[in-house]
């Protein structure tokens, strides 16, 4: 009995191993976000290929006089010593906006949100698809 169960538990093993896996790509749903002048997100490791974002925003003026209608959301590629700039896209501070990267290299990246000190602040969710 237990050299069948064994036979058994080795054949298991052998299908585990040589059956194919699925590698599903890096996508975050809804992250919150809230900033007054600049924000860098979470570092998160995406596997290659497009990097995409979807960012529903609002913006409370605070009884400040808004500088500008859009901020800017920054991909960057952190890297051991120094980080790369991969290319920004320009959101709008109250609705929706998207766009993304093509071709990107697999590792480890981070956005991050820039906009005027105008005492405004903007907040949301951004949604990142690969």
């Amino acid at each position: 009995m237990k050299k069948i169960r064994n036979i058994i538990l080795a054949l298991l093993l052998s299908l585990l191993i040589i059956s194919p896996t699925t590698v599903l790509a890096a996508s975050y749903s809804n992250l919150p976000f809230s900033f007054v002048v600049d924000l860098i997100g979470i570092t998160r490791y995406y596997d290659a290929g497009n990097i995409n974002v979807t960012c529903s925003s609002s913006q409370t003026t605070n009884g400040y006089v808004p500088a500008s209608t859009t901020f800017t959301i920054s991909l960057y590629k952190d890297g051991f010593l120094f980080d790369t700039l991969i290319g920004s896209i320009t959101a709008k501070r109250s609705g929706t906006s998207s766009g993304g990267w093509t071709n990107m290299a697999s590792g480890d990246y981070y956005f991050r949100f820039q906009k005027h000190n105008d005492g405004c602040t903007c907040s949301g969710t951004i949604s990142v698809t690969q």
